[in-house]
């Protein structure tokens, strides 16, 4: 049976090696900066297929979790595993919710 996994991440990099499906993207920023760029991949690194589109920015206006991003039961499959890169000037982390698959 594969349960709920998280990673947090603070700068860009491998949420799993593993086939996953993701569920769920908090991402908690200071306030003062914007995530500027933002974008998932299929793969360990940033030459996979793109699953998220690099466009998305994340607002500053306000401290604490601004960005929620939720499928609920409905997972984007990664069979390659997963790797997130986005900049920020500032602090930033990024939880990420999936659950890792059994092959």
């Amino acid at each position: 049976m594969a349960y709920l996994q998280r990673k947090k991440l603070t700068s860009s990099g491998i949420v799993t090696s593993k086939p996953c499906g993701l569920a769920t993207i908090l991402v908690g920023k200071d306030g003062s900066n914007d995530v500027t760029a933002f974008s998932l991949y299929e793969g360990t690194d940033n030459t996979g297929k793109e699953v998220m589109p690099t466009i998305w920015k994340l607002s500053a206006s306000q401290e604490g979790f601004e960005g929620l991003w939720s499928l609920g039961e409905d997972k984007v499959d990664c069979n390659a595993g997963l790797y997130a890169e986005f900049t920020c000037s500032g602090a930033v982390e990024i939880f990420f919710y999936f659950v890792e698959k059994e092959v």
